[in-house]
């Protein structure tokens, strides 16, 4: 079933600044930082109105809904990003072979891993903070956090 003239709202918190230019280039400021994203697609339209983020589509088939709500959800998601930092916990579990972590000189070492004899040694990322909270727990904040627990 296809709609007409179909429209999704979004509010923008307070503190939070969007604009949005030719293309469906979005910009979110906020006041942990800013965050730009192109989110194009010939048949929606995104705008800025009476503080609002708003997603309009002429009509609306069953592939335009699937990528409104994928819009939506991105858009939310950038606006929350700029109001509180992100923070990704990671658990140090070792399973057969007893696995030593430490952290120093900007440098967390990992010995044992898997019964390896030479300690794998990761460089922390400019940008990222580390916290080492016990022999097996550490969490940390950053945009970057994606690429470290890749690493790890």
């Amino acid at each position: 079933m296809k709609f007409k003239d179909y429209k999704e709202e979004i509010e923008i918190p307070e503190g939070v600044e969007v604009t949005v230019s030719e293309g469906n280039l979005i910009y979110v400021k906020g006041e942990k930082g800013e965050i730009k994203r192109a989110l194009r697609d010939p048949k929606i339209k995104i705008s800025v109105e009476n503080n609002k983020v708003i997603i309009f589509v002429k009509v609306l088939t069953k592939n335009e809904k699937t990528m409104v709500g994928t819009f939506k959800s991105h858009i939310k998601n950038m606006l929350k990003g700029v109001k509180e930092p992100y923070v990704y916990k990671l658990k140090i579990c070792s399973g057969h072979f007893p696995m030593n972590v430490s952290y120093s000189n900007n440098e967390l070492s990992v010995k044992n891993f898997i019964g390896e004899k030479i300690p794998r040694k990761l460089k922390i990322q400019q940008g990222v903070i580390f916290h080492l909270h016990s022999p097996t727990r550490y969490h940390k904040h950053s945009p970057r956090y994606g690429e470290f627990a890749y690493l790890v």
